[in-house]
């Protein structure tokens, strides 16, 4: 913040493998002044459609919050559909967006074509963003903005602007360097990138998660390189 003014709204990661357990989470997190929460469906215990339903109707029933529901079944194992999603849309007023990170276009068009009209959908791959935004996605949660963001907001202006060819070109450019974000685990790319392309020292990250090898980073160094972001 600046003063009282805020500078950014600020989206707050409260889930976690239970509801219990993301309730209490998010609890904790509103203290903070945040704006909004990202809730991913329950990685590992794989609920059932009506389970991811009562899941976070009961954690939009416990916050007036906005929520946006993050459906990654790489890494969750579980895959929310379109339909639990408008259900979730009509009967919980607070959850407002989807980051859809199931890799899937023809999921996203569902979507769009059953979500009332205000219902945000956000790509969660960069690399997809394109072709989500062609069927309907509003916009992206990126990990490739950590590092300088400028050439995906270029990208998603000008097809929204109908420049598809202009598009389709920046496209291009962003995929190599996105492909190097995810060159090992994510986020362990980003979080070195970040340190090498910002001043900011992002830090190590954590166990079980390790630091890339030396020929890893000197791959994703090499891509910096050939599209001038380091010299």
């Amino acid at each position: 913040k600046n003063g009282t003014e805020k500078r950014v709204s600020v989206i707050g990661n409260v889930g976690t493998i239970g509801t219990k357990e993301t309730i209490e989470f998010l609890k904790e997190a509103e203290k903070t002044g945040i704006d909004a929460a990202l809730v991913i469906v329950p990685f590992y215990v794989k609920p059932t459609q009506e389970g991811m339903y009562q899941h976070f109707k009961a954690i939009a029933e416990c916050t007036e919050l906005p929520l946006i529901i993050y459906n990654v079944p790489d890494r969750t194992s579980s895959n929310i559909l379109p339909q639990t999603v408008v259900r979730l849309a009509q009967d919980c007023k607070n959850i407002v967006a989807i980051k859809e990170a199931a890799g899937c276009v023809s999921q996203v068009a569902e979507l769009y074509s059953v979500l009332p009209e205000d219902f945000s959908i956000y790509s969660g791959d960069d690399m997809l963003i394109l072709p989500f935004m062609s069927v309907g996605a509003t916009g992206l949660i990126s990990v490739v903005s950590n590092t300088g963001g400028q050439l995906l907001q270029d990208l998603m202006q000008a097809f929204e602007a109908g420049k598809v060819k202009e598009a389709m070109d920046l496209n291009a450019q962003m995929l190599p360097v996105a492909k190097a974000m995810f060159i090992t685990t994510n986020p362990i790319p980003v979080k070195e990138a970040v340190s090498i392309l910002t001043p900011i020292n992002a830090g190590p990250v954590r166990l079980p998660l390790v630091p890339m090898s030396s020929i890893e980073k000197e791959k994703v160094c090499d891509v910096f390189k050939k599209y001038g972001l380091i010299k």
